[in-house]
């Protein structure tokens, strides 16, 4: 049976529990909303920068792509944009473990999320 006294402690014990876990959440959401993730393609001709949001924030195009037909460059740059969208998730993950720990039901809660609004890592593709 609990006295006050106990149950007083428990509720600090809860409040104490709970005010730690909204700092880490809070600290993960301002981290890894600044996160950026990148990719290239094979060649390095196309080069993509993605947000948290997965929004280009940077397109590089060289010189070689611009002669590429259209349907191939937009096709890379479809194809990089994902990549860098996976490579953020991946990026964010790490950081996700740092702050939280490696186990725990708020990572998963973390990585569900992630992988809902991450692209799948398609078969490779022939070489144009």
């Amino acid at each position: 049976m609990y006295d006050f006294d106990d149950l007083e402690r428990m509720a600090s014990d809860w409040e104490r529990t709970a005010r730690a876990d909204l700092a880490r959440a809070e600290n993960l959401a301002h981290t890894v909303a600044a996160l950026t993730g990148e990719a290239a393609d094979r060649s390095g001709a196309v080069k993509i920068t993605v947000d948290a949001a997965g929004a280009l924030v940077d397109l590089r195009v060289d010189a070689r792509a611009m002669s590429w037909p259209p349907h191939r460059l937009s096709q890379t740059i479809l194809d990089t944009s994902a990549a860098a969208r996976r490579d953020y998730a991946t990026v964010a993950t790490a950081r996700a473990k740092e702050i939280l720990g490696a186990d725990g039901t708020s990572l998963a809660v973390f990585e569900a999320g992630l992988r809902e609004r991450t692209p799948a890592d398609p078969k490779p593709k022939e070489q144009w």
